[in-house]
């Protein structure tokens, strides 16, 4: 499956020469992910969760907007905003943390055999983003194959797991 996914960075956002090119890729991509400080600098103001559907206007399947401990906020296109809060976690280090948000929502809504709910996909990312910002190192923290499991069966029961998945 192909995902064009966009996470812009301060420093891409302050290039006032290429906001043009900017905002074409923000418009071309199915997901498209900032946190708060990228996303303040882009709209030139304070970001607050109920600005989510100016980035939606952008033209991205799926805007989030990550928050921190805070949680996150997303929009698909054409939808309501959906607010998740944040996981409770002594923060250790933030490097990867927008990474690992990126990658698990990536995974859970367009790479695994079934899909579930967005909302459900973006509790997971924020989740096991969350595990990955109390932990150091680029890897530790992210949660295992089978705690991923379990948070995805109570976060989503109507999913039948096979013997193998």
């Amino acid at each position: 499956a192909e995902v064009r996914v966009f996470m812009p960075n301060l420093d891409l956002i302050k290039e006032k020469d290429s906001r043009d090119r900017l905002l074409s890729l923000m418009a071309d991509c199915h997901l498209l992910q900032m946190n708060e400080s990228e996303a303040s600098l882009l709209l030139d103001k304070p970001f607050s969760a109920d600005d989510i559907g100016q980035l939606a206007d952008f033209g991205a399947e799926i805007s989030i907007v990550t928050l921190g401990s805070k949680g996150a906020v997303m929009m698909e296109k054409g939808k309501e905003a959906v607010r998740q809060e944040g996981f409770p976690v002594e923060t250790v280090a933030t490097t990867g943390a927008g990474d690992v948000f990126c990658a698990s929502m990536v995974y859970y809504h367009w790479l695994r055999g079934k899909r579930p709910p967005l909302e459900v996909c973006l509790r997971m990312a924020n989740w096991i983003a969350a595990q990955k910002v109390a932990h150091l190192g680029p890897w530790s923290g992210i949660p295992s194959r089978q705690e991923r499991k379990a948070k995805l069966l109570e976060w989503w029961p109507d999913y039948t797991m096979k013997k193998d998945d």
